[in-house]
């Protein structure tokens, strides 16, 4: 293959790219702006995460551990009805 450089002539060894991630179903997809799982149909569950490519072409996932435990303590509040209403959406 070809080896690529960077305008300063510096050899460019990985390419890194984002990509999104369920936490649920640990669906990757390469789509960004992504709210809910493609495959699963969950909600909040897309974390950005970054993928390296090496130089065979071979593509790793990596790993952001983000513990958010916000919104368990409590239950979801009972759905109302009306026009000016936003209710929690939990699937797609």
């Amino acid at each position: 293959g070809l080896q690529l450089l960077t305008p300063d002539g510096v050899r460019i060894h990985e390419v890194e790219r984002w990509a999104f991630r369920c936490d649920a179903c640990f669906f990757v997809t390469l789509q960004s702006g992504k709210e809910f799982c493609p495959k699963c149909g969950n909600g909040n569950t897309m974390k950005k995460v970054t993928v390296h490519v090496d130089e065979s072409g071979l593509a790793q996932y990596g790993v952001r551990k983000r513990h958010n435990l916000r919104g368990t303590r409590y239950s979801l509040p009972l759905p109302k009805g009306g026009r000016g209403v936003t209710n929690p959406v939990l699937r797609e």
